[in-house]
């Protein structure tokens, strides 16, 4: 006996003929998700800054970005909030602990006496050696035990013209200070990491200095 025949078909398919169309959405849905995921930096492959400056023109991370294989760093994510903007410090409190790097103010770290170590990577005579190719000031702090932790490195001098003031807006009545956040994966050995190759903050730290 016959089950099925062209007019059984037609009439299946009338009934169900959307899930054909729901199917092949569904599977291009997860093939471009699966290709998104394969191709999307990894959180070594990608750099998160945040400046308490105001943004005038990102380019010179175009720059910056020359010195850098693919394969190394993918992304640079740029943030920025003068210190006296009324969403200054909810931003600072949102990057402390999702950055690579900072360049703050000194009136800011100022206001972390104390407490320094808790969101910034002591700048070791050993980083300053394999890191820093040149001569600058730091931001030391020194704590009721008279030992004194290194916590910055000087970027802008207040009342300086910098190359970065191309790009954007500072606090002239205050120098400033690229620090590394405790946060970070990209600062290689630091936090144990025995991939010495995911340092890429401490690299991008020292073309900021240099450029």
């Amino acid at each position: 006996m016959q089950l099925f025949n062209k007019g059984a078909i037609k009439r299946i398919f009338s009934h169900t003929w959307y899930i054909y169309p729901l199917l092949s959405g569904l599977i291009a849905v997860i093939w471009l998700w699966a290709f998104a995921a394969f191709h999307q930096p990894t959180k070594h492959e990608t750099l998160t800054l945040f400046f308490s400056t105001e943004l005038k023109s990102d380019k010179y991370l175009n720059g910056l970005m020359k010195h850098y294989s693919k394969e190394k760093l993918r992304e640079v994510e740029d943030h920025y909030a003068l210190p006296d903007s009324s969403g200054y410090y909810q931003k600072l409190k949102t990057y402390l602990v999702n950055s690579d790097l900072l360049i703050l103010d000194k009136h800011t770290l100022d206001e972390f006496a104390g407490y320094q170590d808790r969101f910034f990577h002591d700048i070791t005579d050993e980083i300053k050696d394999e890191y820093i190719t040149s001569e600058h000031d730091y931001y030391t702090y020194t704590d009721e035990e008279e030992n004194t932790y290194t916590y910055g490195v000087k970027i802008k001098d207040k009342g300086v013209e910098h190359y970065l003031s191309t790009y954007m807006t500072f606090d002239e009545l205050s120098d400033y200070y690229v620090v590394i956040s405790t946060s970070s994966v990209n600062v290689g050995t630091l936090r144990g990491n025995s991939n010495k190759a995911y340092d890429n903050a401490l690299t991008f730290m020292n073309y900021l200095l240099e450029l």
